[in-house]
């Protein structure tokens, strides 16, 4: 009987020490993996933080380049692009289409015109007033017929033009 109890209290102490084990094989996977993930966790903050500041080293440099002497060129370019601004002793140019032929290449005009239009396609459309066009329509430039002296009346033809806006590099009158 002692030895039986021997026995059993053995294998109680030898159960209870595998079962110890395998808990203990168990918390250390989770561990491991839970380390894994939060190792993954790190990567991840760390492309989006080298990401966030390589595009905070640009915005400083734009804004150290825009606090600089020459900042109002930049300023006036952008405006020009953006805006569309015409300066106050410059000409803006309409030309019609079978013009546009004729036209040298202008260096930069493709890409410029092509990034616009990506613009254009992202910002949403704008409520015009009634009387007005969207930009992206094409614009027509009417000729009157000068035999019928243009008076009015209705009875003279009116030929389209097709036309595109062209946007032009012009310097400053000064």
């Amino acid at each position: 009987m002692k030895r039986a109890f021997i026995y059993l209290t053995l294998l109680a102490i030898a159960l209870s020490l595998g079962l110890i084990n395998a808990y203990l094989w168990r918390l250390q996977n989770r561990t491991q993996e839970h380390i894994a993930d939060l190792r993954q966790q790190v990567g991840l903050h760390l492309r989006e933080n080298k990401a966030l500041n390589d595009r905070n080293d640009a915005l400083r440099i734009n804004v150290d380049s825009l606090k600089s002497p020459d900042a109002y060129r930049m300023y006036e370019e952008k405006a020009r692009e953006d805006y569309g601004m015409i300066g106050k002793n410059e000409t803006y140019f309409v030309l019609p289409d079978s013009e546009m032929a004729h036209i040298p290449d202008i260096p930069g005009l493709v890409e410029r015109e092509k990034r616009q239009k990506a613009d254009n396609l992202l910002l949403a459309a704008p409520q015009l007033p009634g009387n007005a066009r969207p930009l992206d329509q094409k614009l027509t430039l009417e000729s009157v017929n000068p035999a019928t002296g243009g008076s009015g009346n209705g009875d003279e033809t009116v030929t389209p033009i097709p036309v595109s806006p062209v946007p032009l590099q012009l310097e400053a009158l000064q």
